[in-house]
This record gives structure tokens, sequence and C-alpha cells, in this order.
């Protein structure tokens, strides 16, 4: 029988001091977020998603932050992403209001 994909990503996490399962969901965090980055932050379909979400938890937004801040030296795309969210916001927060003074009055 040959050994499951996930003991083959736990026995070289092993070896090294801290948790392994940790270790393999942040690595695999990393590289989720490398490659959004890096291949799919401009595409329209994945930041609609990424915005219909209302963006990453705090702790992926720092990380896709800094992430970008160390290979580009910059944060370009995760600022053009919150200019689109924040834009999207706006948007619907003066709908709403507008929708609120309409029926008040």
């Amino acid at each position: 029988m040959s050994p499951s994909l996930s003991f083959l990503l736990l026995m070289p996490a092993m070896q090294r001091l801290g948790c392994p399962i940790c270790r393999i969901r942040y690595e695999r965090e990393k590289g989720y977020l490398d490659n959004l980055l890096l291949n799919h932050i401009t595409d329209g379909v994945m930041q609609n998603s990424i915005i219909g979400s209302l963006g990453y938890c705090p702790s992926h937004t720092w990380e896709a932050g800094l992430l970008e801040k160390g290979i580009h030296n910059d944060s370009v795309k995760n600022s053009m992403m919150y200019e689109n969210l924040v834009q999207k916001l706006t948007k619907a927060l003066v709908q709403y209001r507008f929708q609120e003074q309409s029926t008040t009055y």
C-alpha cells in the first residue's frame, strides 16, 4: 500500500521543530496567497469573488500585504483589491442611506 498524501506532507514537517500541522497549514496559505497575488489579483472574476466575500480576515489581510511587500517591495495589488472593495462598500452605504432617508420621511 502506498503512503497517503497527508502522510507524505506530515513526515517532512515532523522533522522540524513546532507543530507539523500548523506548518503545513501556513505553507498552504502562503502558497495560495502567493499564487493569487502573482497570477490572479487582476482577474476580474477572482477579484469579484474576493470583494463579494468582503475581503480577507484581518490575519490574512496582513499576511497578503507582508507577502507582497516581501516579493515586490510594494503593496500595489493588495491596494487595488481593497480600493475596489472600499468603493463597492461606499456605494452600498450611500444607497442604504438614501433608502433609509426616503422611507423615514
